[in-house]
């Protein structure tokens, strides 16, 4: 949805963001492209710190025909634990 349309209520809007606060551990609404790297970083980090838990990232539609400076992401090793 184009920014000038957020909060009129235009075209059936969904108000998403709230939506999901109840059952997401943090949401994100990113209005600006500069913001994206920030925020993706943060949301994965608030996602696998403490109790594990979901973040939602509304990224407007303006956001997607722009360009991203990427970073190194570092992957993180799993194992599953073996018991028994």
């Amino acid at each position: 949805m184009p920014r000038r349309f957020i909060g009129t209520d235009a075209f059936q809007e969904t108000p998403i963001v709230e939506i999901t606060r109840a059952i997401t551990k943090h949401n994100y609404l990113v209005m600006d492209v500069k913001d994206l790297p920030r925020i993706v970083k943060e949301a994965f980090y608030l996602a696998r710190s403490g109790r594990p838990g979901a973040c939602w990232l509304r990224a407007l539609e303006l956001l997607l025909p722009a360009p991203v400076a990427s970073a190194p992401v570092r992957r993180a090793s799993w194992r599953a634990g073996v018991s028994g």
